[in-house]
C-alpha cells in the first residue's frame, strides 16, 4: 500500500513522502471529508529506523523537517482529501512517566462508533473548536463541530492512554486529565500498570478556501467514520527500547511537527530544518540527516510490495503433490494474523457444499466473520459443513446457479439479513458438462459459472460498496481456471451452437470470469471495491464428476500435472489469500495463482505451467462482455 503525504509549500512544489510499511503498522486517524466524498484516512507512524517502514522523500522535504527531529526517523504520516494546515503530535507531562513506551505497544484513543457526546469519555480529551476563540459556541457539545464558521482554523484535540501493563501491553487512562486545567490525583493507573508518556494530537484545518461562504448551524462536514463524535486515533510504538528511554531524557524529541513554510523549512523561529536535526539515538542508523535521507530513499518502495505479494512463490517452484509444503488456506489466515480479527465483517461464498468451497468456508469462519454460504443441495452442504451450520454466524442459503430466478431470490435473502458485504467469493461451478442449457436458455457452463455469478454480483453490489472503507476495500473473488487459456469468449456464438466442445465451453466461461473481474475493478476501484480472478489449481473434487475414470486417472498419473495437484485445503489457499491478504489492499484487476499475482503463461513450460493467456487483459473485450452480460441477465445499469 502506498501513502502520499502532500503538503502545499507556499507558491512552490509540493513536498511529499512515499511510505510502504508492513500492514500491521498502518493505523488511522479520520480526516474531515465532505459528505459523499470518497473517504481517505490519515496514517501515523512513530518510531526509529528500527521500524519496518521504507520511506522515499522528495528534494523539497529533504530540505525541511522529518516527522520529528531524529534524523533516523523519516516516517511519513498522511493521505487525506483535506490537508491539515498543521499537525502536532506531542507528549504532555512527560516527567510523570514511570517507564518508556514498551516495544510493540499499541493504543487507541476515541470511539470510532461514537454518535453523541455520551459516547465520548472525558479522558479521551476530544475537542473540536475554532482555534484562538474561546468556546462560547452556544453551549455545543465539546466533541461536536462548531456551529459557525471559524475565523481562522478549525482545531481538533485527542488524548491517548497514559498507563500500560508492561507484560500484557494493555493500556488505560490514569486519573489525571492532563489536557485541561482540571486535575485529579496523578499517577493513579489501574493495578499492575505503569505511567508512560501521554501522547496528544492537535490538528488544525484551514477550510476557508474549501468553504468560502462558511456555515451557520449544522456544518457541512463529516469524518470518514461518521459524525465528529467518532473522532479517534491509533498509535503504535516503533522505538527500540534504548531509543524510547532516551526520548524521556531528550527534550528535543518530545514534539513532532507538520512540514510548514516554504520548502518545508518552517516559519521564522521554527526548530525545523536539517541544520537543527539532532540525533539522540546514534547507535541506530546514521547521525547525519542527509545520509539518513539517502539511506532510507535507497529502499525502493516497489521492492517491498513485490516481496509481500510473492511470499509463497518459492514453495510453488517444485511441487510434490497434494499435502506438500505449499500453503493451505488456514496457513494464510495464520500468516495474516486474522484468527478472530474479522468480527463484524460479512462474507458470501457460493458452492459451499463440497471441495474447496467447504474448505474456504471453514477457514474464513475462524476469522470471526459472518458467513453467507450458498448451495444448490442444502442437505449435502449441511453434511459437508458439519457443526459450522449451527453457528449463529453462519447462514446457509439455497442457490441454483442454473436459474436466474434463484439468483435473485438468494440475493434478496442476503440483503434482508445484511446491508453490508465485505467479500464475495464466486466459488461454485461445473466443468466439462455434456451440452445442455440452463433454465434461462444459456449454455450450461457459461450460465452456471459466469452469468449467474455476474447477476449475483450486480444484485449485491450496493452491499459491497456500502462495506468498503479506504483502509479495507471490499473484494470480489471470481474463481477462474487454467482452462481460461482454452478459449476466449465467443461473442457471436455464446452457446456454441453447432460447435459444442465441453472444454471450449468450460474455457469460455472461465475467460469470462477473468474479464469480469478486470471490469469490476476498473469500474469500482475508485469507490473502494476491488476484484480478482483466481486460478485455484488442480484439485480432484466433485468438479470432476463429468470426467470418466480414465480421464481422472490420466490427470493424477501425468508426470507433469500430477505433482502440481493440490489438496482441497491447499486449493482454497489462493481464494482466501485474494480475499484477505493485506499485501493486496489497494490493488485489483489481477489474476491470482499459487498464492501470488500470476505472470503471463510461458508456453515453453508446457500446458500445465502457470500463467494467464495473452488475451486475459483485454479492456475493449471486457467492456463488451459487460454490456452483453447486462442484457442477458436483464439488468439495466
Amino acid at each position: 500500500m502506498y501513502f502520499f503525504s502532500l503538503v502545499a509549500a507556499a507558491g512552490l512544489a509540493h513536498a511529499y513522502t512515499v511510505v510502504v510499511a508492513e500492514q500491521f503498522m498502518l493505523k488511522n486517524i479520520d480526516p474531515i471529508v465532505l459528505p459523499g466524498q470518497y473517504k481517505s484516512h490519515m496514517h501515523s507512524f512513530f518510531g526509529s529506523d528500527a521500524v519496518t517502514i521504507n520511506t522515499n522523500t522528495s528534494a523539497e522535504l529533504q530540505a525541511g523537517c522529518s516527522t520529528n527531529e531524529n534524523p533516523n526517523d523519516l516516517s511519513g504520516r498522511q493521505t487525506h482529501p483535506i490537508t491539515p494546515m498543521r499537525f502536532s503530535a506531542y507528549y504532555v507531562n512527560i516527567g510523570d512517566a514511570e517507564i518508556a513506551f514498551p516495544q510493540n505497544f499499541k493504543a487507541v484513543a476515541g470511539n470510532a462508533k461514537g454518535t453523541s457526546q455520551a459516547d465520548v469519555e472525558s479522558v479521551y480529551g476530544i475537542q473540536w473548536m475554532c482555534e484562538g476563540v474561546s468556546n462560547t459556541d452556544g453551549g455545543k457539545d465539546v466533541a461536536a463541530f462548531p456551529t459557525k464558521t471559524c475565523p481562522t482554523h478549525l482545531q481538533s484535540l485527542l488524548l491517548f492512554p497514559d498507563c500500560v501493563n508492561p507484560d500484557t501491553l494493555d493500556s488505560a487512562y490514569s486519573g489525571t486529565q492532563n489536557w485541561s486545567g482540571s486535575f485529579r490525583p496523578a499517577n493513579r493507573c489501574p493495578a499492575g500498570m505503569k505511567r508512560i508518556p501521554q501522547l496528544r494530537f492537535s490538528i488544525r484545518y484551514d477550510l476557508r478556501k474549501l468553504l468560502p461562504n462558511g456555515w451557520s448551524g449544522t456544518p457541512p462536514l463529516e469524518l470518514a467514520c461518521g459524525s465528529s463524535y467518532c473522532w479517534h486515533g491509533d498509535f503504535i510504538n516503533g522505538w527500540v527500547p534504548e531509543a524510547a528511554e532516551n526520548m524521556l531524557k531528550a527534550t528535543d524529541k518530545r514534539e513532532f511537527m507538520q512540514i510548514d513554510g516554504p520548502l518545508g523549512g518552517g516559519k521564522d523561529g521554527s526548530k525545523c530544518g536539517a541544520k537543527n536535526a539532532k540525533d539522540q539515538d546514534p547507535n541506530h542508523g546514521t547521525s547525519d540527516y542527509e545520509e539518513s535521507v539517502k539511506m532510507m530513499s535507497s529502499k525502493r518502495s516497489i521492492g517491498r510490495r513485490r516481496i509481500m505479494t510473492a511470499r509463497y512463490a518459492d514453495v510453488h517452484k517444485n511441487p510434490q503433490g497434494p499435502g506438500d509444503a505449499r500453503p493451505t488456506a488456514m496457513q494464510i489466515i495464520q500468516d495474516e494474523g486474522l484468527e478472530g480479527q474479522l468480527t463484524g465483517s460479512s462474507i458470501l461464498i457460493t458452492g459451499a457444499s463440497s471441495g474447496i468451497g467447504v474448505e474456504t468456508a471453514k477457514t474464513l469462519f475462524t476469522t470471526g466473520a459472518t458467513l453467507y454460504l450458498t448451495a444448490r443441495n442444502l442437505n449435502k452442504a449441511k453434511q459437508a459443513l458439519g457443526d459450522l451450520v449451527s453457528s449463529p454466524r453462519v447462514h446457509l442459503l439455497k442457490l441454483d446457479l442454473e436459474s436466474l430466478a434463484s439468483v435473485r431470490a438468494c440475493a434478496a435473502e442476503v440483503l434482508s439479513k445484511t446491508q453490508t458485504l465485505n467479500i464475495l467469493i464466486a466459488n461454485a461451478g461445473v466443468m466439462a458438462t455434456p451440452e445442455g442449457r440452463t433454465k434461462d436458455g444459456f449454455e450450461t457452463q457459461l450460465g452456471t459459472n459466469y452469468l449467474s455469478h455476474f447477476l449475483l454480483f450486480l444484485l449485491l453490489r450496493p452491499a459491497l460498496l456500502a462495506a468498503a472503507t479506504p483502509q479495507a476495500n471490499s473484494r470480489v473473488i471470481l474463481l477462474s481456471s487454467l482452462a481460461h487459456r482454452y478459449s476466449e469468449v465467443e461473442f457471436d456464438n455464446l452457446n456454441l451452437d453447432g460447435e459444442y466442445d465441453r472444454w471450449k465451453a468450460y474455457g469460455q466461461s472461465k475467460c469470462a470470469l477473468v474479464w469480469a473481474a478486470n471490469e469490476i475493478d476498473r469500474r469500482y476501484a475508485s469507490r473502494g471495491l476491488r476484484a480478482f480472478s483466481v486460478q485455484p489449481g488442480g484439485i480432484m473434487t466433485g468438479l470432476a464428476q463429468h470426467l470418466s475414470e480414465e480421464e481422472q486417472s490420466g490427470f493424477t498419473e501425468d508426470p507433469t500435472l500430477g505433482p502440481r495437484l493440490k489438496s482441497p485445503e491447499q486449493g482454497a489457499a489462493t481464494s482466501v489469500w485474494g480475499a484477505v491478504a493485506r499485501a493486496l489492499e489497494g490493488m485489483g484487476g489481477k489474476y491470482l495463482e499459487d498464492v501470488q499475482i500470476a505472470e503471463a503463461h510461458d508456453a515453453s513450460g508446457g500446458p500445465w505451467a502457470p500463467g494467464y493467456a495473452s488475451y486475459a487483459y483485454s479492456p475493449e473485450k471486457e467492456r463488451r462482455l459487460w454490456d452483453v452480460s447486462l442484457k442477458l441477465v436483464g439488468v439495466d445499469e
